[in-house]
């Protein structure tokens, strides 16, 4: 009796499982928002200022037409927080389900194409 409970148990622990795995993750608008932001924001030119590679910490709300509020942008570089200000101030994102005037933060990396 407590194999047949114990199999059972296990049968059920994994069919649940294989459930949750087929759903696949529920990232929400977060991972959205960080894959359109990035992807507004993906080429600065860093190599014309001969730089490799950079990171950004970008903070921002949005209001309610989905336009970007910029708050603050840290990086070592000037002429990259100059850019992504420029590229992300009262853009429209197309993210559904963003809350305004929640703070959203992201870190970019930003690379050079080798």
């Amino acid at each position: 009796m407590k194999t047949t409970l114990q199999s059972v148990t296990t049968g059920l622990l994994l069919f649940v499982t294989t459930i949750l795995l087929a759903a696949g993750p529920d990232f929400g608008p977060t991972e959205t928002l960080r894959k359109e932001v990035a992807k507004i924001v993906h080429s600065p030119e860093l190599m014309k200022h001969g730089i490799n590679e950079a990171i950004a910490n970008i903070q921002f709300t949005v209001n309610e037409k989905n336009e970007v509020q910029v708050l603050d942008i840290e990086t070592s570089y000037p002429f990259l927080e100059a850019f992504i200000e420029q590229r992300l101030t009262n853009r429209k994102l197309n993210t559904e389900g963003l809350t305004p005037n929640t703070v959203y933060t992201l870190a970019v990396l930003f690379q050079t194409e080798e």
